[in-house]
């Protein structure tokens, strides 16, 4: 079957029609879709129909999908709903930043010791609650990480599994922790690799197999130095090491991983403080709206949302923002945009 039938504005459910198609892998699509039901817009992922003829890529959807439902972590993807007909789909929120890999693809500059610290702190968290019912993440790469307003939000359980005798090559190719690639008992170590892996080409900005075409190379080499292309302090280089040993057995474990970095970012892991950081750093600034309209449209802005998918704040939460100025985050530049019912406006903000 082509994809006639996955056209914007055609129907995947008669409450879910199609906006665009966001995302495509080897079994799956991504859309993004008007919920008529929810009268909101989410995400929907399921079998593409060119695949549906594997029944096991069906089956692990509705795992995913069952699996997520049941869980609620603020660094971990919600799901809404999980559905079996017409076809195998769930619908999980909408995640308005985007990817870590699109981040470091596009970024300006590189993140810093202390970003790179507080996303990992986040994952850690997030980790450390899959560890606790039993499943092994296994696919922990910047694809499957959203920076959501300063939340390093962790997606895609499709591969997920509990801890035991695996398969060679479960996971993502240059991603995979050796034990992955090799096969046999996998833990939970296989996911401090993975973490470690991630911090690794955070503070780089590139992958750190990318430049290699050796067909598992985990199994043949360590990750490159952290010194090599760039200057990294020695405690938060010494942690990403660490959770890169070839070894699982010699890997820290997550507690100890979540209280090194905690050391880096400067702060306590159970401080109130906490809630306030972003893995994004952004500067503060006051943003003054003339209007409460937006001038071409008529219609009253939403909310107030930084660039570079980074965190954000407004005066009145959810609530529509009026004429008058608010304290918000920026980036670099003191630019943040204004949503005005589907027409973002930039607006440049005066520092503090």
């Amino acid at each position: 079957m082509g994809d006639v039938i996955r056209r914007r504005g055609s129907l995947l459910r008669d409450d879910l029609r199609v906006l665009d198609r966001i995302h495509r892998s080897r079994y799956y699509d991504v859309f993004d879709v008007w919920d008529a039901t929810r009268r909101c817009r989410c995400i929907v992922k399921c079998v593409r129909p060119d695949q549906r003829q594997h029944r096991r890529a069906g089956g692990r959807l509705m795992r995913e999908g069952q699996r997520l439902r049941t869980m609620a972590h603020p660094h971990i993807v919600r799901v809404w709903e999980v559905v079996r007909a017409p076809e195998p789909m769930m619908v999980q929120e909408t995640l308005t930043g985007e990817t870590l890999g699109h981040l470091l693809e596009t970024a300006v500059r590189r993140m810093t010791e202390t970003e790179v610290a507080w996303m990992g702190m986040q994952l850690t968290s997030a980790l450390a609650y899959l560890h606790d019912r039993g499943l092994v993440h296994l696919d922990l790469k910047p694809a499957n990480v959203v920076a959501e307003r300063g939340r390093a939000v962790l997606i895609d359980l499709s591969v997920a599994r509990a801890p035991g005798v695996m398969r060679a090559g479960r996971g993502t190719w240059c991603y995979m922790a050796p034990e992955q690639a090799r096969g046999g008992y996998v833990g939970h170590a296989a996911d401090v690799w993975g973490l470690g892996i991630v911090m690794h080409e955070a503070l780089t900005g590139e992958p750190a197999y990318g430049d290699t075409d050796t067909d598992r190379p985990q199994l043949r080499a360590v990750p490159p130095p952290l010194g090599g292309s760039r200057r990294v302090r020695a405690p938060l280089r010494i942690i990403v090491e660490a959770c890169l040993d070839p070894d699982p057995a010699n890997r820290p474990s997550l507690d100890a991983v979540m209280d090194g970095l905690a050391a880096v970012a400067g702060t306590e892991v159970r401080s109130a403080d906490n809630r306030d950081a972003g893995f994004i750093a952004q500067k503060r600034a006051h943003v003054m709206l003339k209007n409460n309209f937006h001038e071409e449209t008529g219609n009253r802005p939403h909310r107030i949302l930084p660039l570079s998918g980074a965190r954000y704040t407004d005066a009145n939460s959810n609530s529509a923002p009026d004429a008058g100025e608010y304290d918000c985050d920026t980036n670099d530049d003191g630019i943040v945009k204004v949503y005005f019912d589907g027409v973002w406006d930039s607006i440049v903000a005066n520092p503090d």
